[in-house]
């Protein structure tokens, strides 16, 4: 077997698969499935607008829907994963499938395309087209087209970045096709170049130039470095010393410490005063008796000079009476 043919035989598969799915999945709003083949068997996650009804009570339904596809397409161990559409309104196929069933109620077909165009483009579409072909009114088919924004129709971006949907609408006329494409609001462009505008820089404005004035530390510019480097040495000590932090009880111990120090001040303070005032009087005392000297002079007594006028007649007296004395024995 040719690999060509091999490729296109999976292909055909995968999209009888799809619109199997599409037809029996209809009620919960089927918005499309990826298919990935792996040696453990093959994973088929299904995008669904209502995954309850899906699931069913317990796992139910989606137990029969794997063993009628393993049944059906004749799949190795098929596993199906139901995700939730968060948007509906960007998905193709869920609005396709809403505008049939709205065209098979019987509501007019501008008014149900209206609306669906409205809906698609109020949720963020950056282009929306739809396209009803069949006998729409009359016995003739025809083909009208309904579009909004800014759509891609051709080359990669048309093909990767837009999402298409196609729904069948059975009426008693006949059967009408819907086509749906969006471009989703996420969707980049090649042609699309923004600019980076780089921030404006602030314009720093000159400073004006100040003469700075001369003090008289300016006069002795060694004194001056002297004491700066003195405070730098100072500063680098304090910022080598390391910082101790005191325990709770040292706190305490020092905090009583304190306390005692300036008990001890203030007593010493106040002795201090008390010999500071008995010096001023004593002071004042002795300045109060040298006042009164000056003033009044000291008188002298002449008891005490007739006293010593009399002591000095006496030894006169007994000076001579020596004398004498020493004459007479002489001249024995």
């Amino acid at each position: 077997m040719a690999i060509e043919r091999r490729f296109i035989e999976e292909n055909v598969k995968n999209a009888t698969l799809d619109e199997y799915l599409a037809g029996t999945l209809q009620r919960a709003g089927y918005g499309g499935m990826d298919l990935k083949r792996s040696p453990l068997g093959t994973r088929i996650v299904v995008r669904i607008e209502r995954p309850g009804l899906v699931i069913g009570r317990k796992g139910r339904s989606i137990k029969r829907l794997t063993e009628k596809v393993e049944s059906k397409f004749s799949m190795e161990n098929p596993q199906i994963e139901v995700e939730e559409i968060e948007r509906p309104e960007l998905n193709a196929n869920v609005m396709a499938s809403k505008l049939a069933d709205s065209l098979e109620k019987g509501v007019n077909f501008r008014r149900a395309a209206y609306g669906t165009l409205r809906r698609m483009m109020e949720a963020g579409a950056r282009g929306v087209e739809i396209v009803i072909s069949g006998k729409i009114t009359g016995g003739r088919s025809r083909s009208l087209r309904f579009a909004d924004g800014y759509l891609k129709k051709c080359g990669t971006p048309a093909i990767e970045q837009v999402d298409s949907g196609y729904a069948i609408a059975k009426k008693k006329v006949g059967v009408l096709g819907v086509n749906v494409k969006i471009m989703p609001p996420n969707a980049v462009l090649p042609d699309e170049i923004e600019f980076i505008e780089p921030e404006p820089e602030e314009a720093v404005k000159p400073e004006p130039k100040r003469t700075p004035r001369k003090t008289p530390s300016d006069d002795q510019p060694h004194k001056k470095t002297k004491a700066k480097t003195e405070g730098e040495a100072e500063a680098k000590a304090e910022e080598s010393s390391p910082i101790i932090e005191e325990e709770p009880a040292q706190k305490k111990n020092s905090g009583k410490d304190k306390s005692k120090k300036n008990v001890k001040k203030k007593e010493n303070i106040k002795e201090k005063v008390h010999v500071e005032k008995n010096t001023g009087k004593s002071k004042s005392k002795s300045k109060s008796k040298t006042e009164r000297t000056s003033s009044h002079p000291p008188q002298k007594d002449t008891s005490d000079e007739s006293s010593s006028s009399d002591d000095s007649s006496h030894t006169q007296s007994s000076s001579t009476t020596q004398s004498h004395s020493s004459g007479k024995e002489g001249t024995d």
